[in-house]
């Protein structure tokens, strides 16, 4: 039973990767097997198909609580003072998209979204629909505990999170990926604390 699971989540840890690189339509079952160095046909005692590879993928990834893992003890600490709590939460949500399986993701929602396909029951917009709703969360306890002013908490999350997508964007798609994003997160930091203060 273990090598059976063992094997499923191969599969699924190399088509995350070749689905990253060469796009969900550019990757094969082949290819997909050769990684794993199983028999093509092997894959279909696991999945019935690529798109229920994809859509097993989309689900491991839409599935997980990822607040714990952005809304820290130390970011929490810092609540009561917000611009500093502003950066800290950004610097946390760009290190969680860094890490190596949410940048393949990414890739893979941005290869999908940008061709016509039956496979798009998963969008970027869904992705970082979790994310608003973490900061919504997030930006509606600051408001309950008179650290920032009543304001339209879609349209905050909104602000904040849409720079920090494009910085994400910037980090993928950049030759130097030493380029620090320091300042710029700064920037954004004091930037959502002008428009929110009391």
């Amino acid at each position: 039973m273990e090598t059976i699971v063992n094997t499923k989540s191969q599969i699924l840890e190399a088509s995350l990767k070749l689905f990253s690189e060469k796009s969900y339509h550019g990757a094969s079952i082949r290819e997909i097997a050769k990684t794993v160095n199983i028999r093509e046909s092997a894959i279909y005692n696991h999945f019935k198909s690529k798109e229920e590879i994809l859509s097993e993928i989309v689900k491991n990834f839409s599935n997980r609580n990822f607040g714990t893992l952005i809304l820290t003890d130390s970011l929490i600490n810092h609540l009561s003072k917000p611009q500093k709590f502003f950066l800290l939460l950004s610097q946390n949500i760009l290190n969680f998209w860094d890490s190596q399986n949410e940048r393949m993701f990414i890739k893979i929602l941005l290869n999908l979204n940008s061709i016509n396909s039956d496979v798009n029951f998963y969008t970027i917009d869904n992705y970082l629909s979790d994310f608003r709703k973490l900061c919504s969360f997030i930006f509606r306890e600051m408001i309950n505990h008179k650290f920032l002013k009543n304001v339209d908490l879609e349209l905050l999350s909104n602000q904040f999170l849409s720079p920090l997508f494009l910085i994400e964007l910037k980090k993928i798609s950049s030759v130097n990926q030493n380029y620090n994003f320091k300042q710029e997160l700064e920037l954004h930091a004091e930037f959502i604390w002008e428009a929110v203060k009391k």
